[in-house]
């Protein structure tokens, strides 16, 4: 009906067609009119699932199926997923970057860390690497560290250090020997007996 200012019903009220609420005009769920507890509306630019009361938290949820958060022209994007009872998906361009997994996170792609900020490690925040700009840092506050090539392997890799690809400056061979180099020439090398210098 036409120019009708409230429905009052203490039943089920049946919209056959839907329910259209002009821009600006809230759906209200919960608590009074006046102070709700849940409200869904459209600005005219922008949709909002809004809870208003303060410290009132807003929860998603499905029974033991998938939660989608999706963006694109026409919504089909998925932006996160939300798997029953398992992983979370973060998406760049419908493409997995990042997922949770039982043990931690698995990450397709790279990490990108701006200057001056650092990856930090341990509960005291005692290990960390950073790149300021200019120079790399690879710091412990508490401890020893440890440099190791393929720790699981009975046959073991070796430890290159190259001040630029292709350039030694020393090897650590896997139960062999130091090497270590001047302008990539070998100048002396660790032996089951002593050292050998190498003159050139």
């Amino acid at each position: 009906y036409e120019d009708v200012k409230n429905v009052d019903s203490v039943g089920i009220v049946t919209a056959r067609e839907g329910v259209f609420l002009p821009d600006t005009k809230e759906l209200k769920l919960g608590n009074s009119a006046a102070s709700p507890d849940l409200k869904l509306y459209s600005t005219g630019t922008n949709g909002w699932v809004f809870t208003p009361q303060s410290g009132a938290d807003l929860y998603m949820g499905t029974n033991a199926g998938e939660v989608y958060i999706q963006t694109g022209s026409s919504g089909n994007d998925t932006a996160i997923k939300v798997n029953s009872g398992g992983s979370v998906e973060l998406n760049h361009s419908t493409n997995k970057k990042l997922e949770t997994t039982s043990t931690g996170v698995s990450i397709t792609g790279h990490v990108n860390i701006p200057d001056n900020k650092k990856i930090i490690f341990g509960d005291g925040s005692d290990f960390s690497i950073q790149h300021n700009t200019n120079e790399n840092y690879i710091q412990s506050d508490s401890g020893h560290i440890y440099i190791r090539a393929n720790v699981n392997d009975d046959e073991g890799d070796n430890i290159y250090i190259q001040p630029k690809s292709g350039e030694n400056s020393a090897i650590f061979t896997h139960d062999g020997s130091v090497q270590l180099y001047h302008d990539n020439a070998q100048r002396l090398a660790t032996t089951t007996t002593g050292i050998d210098v190498i003159n050139g």
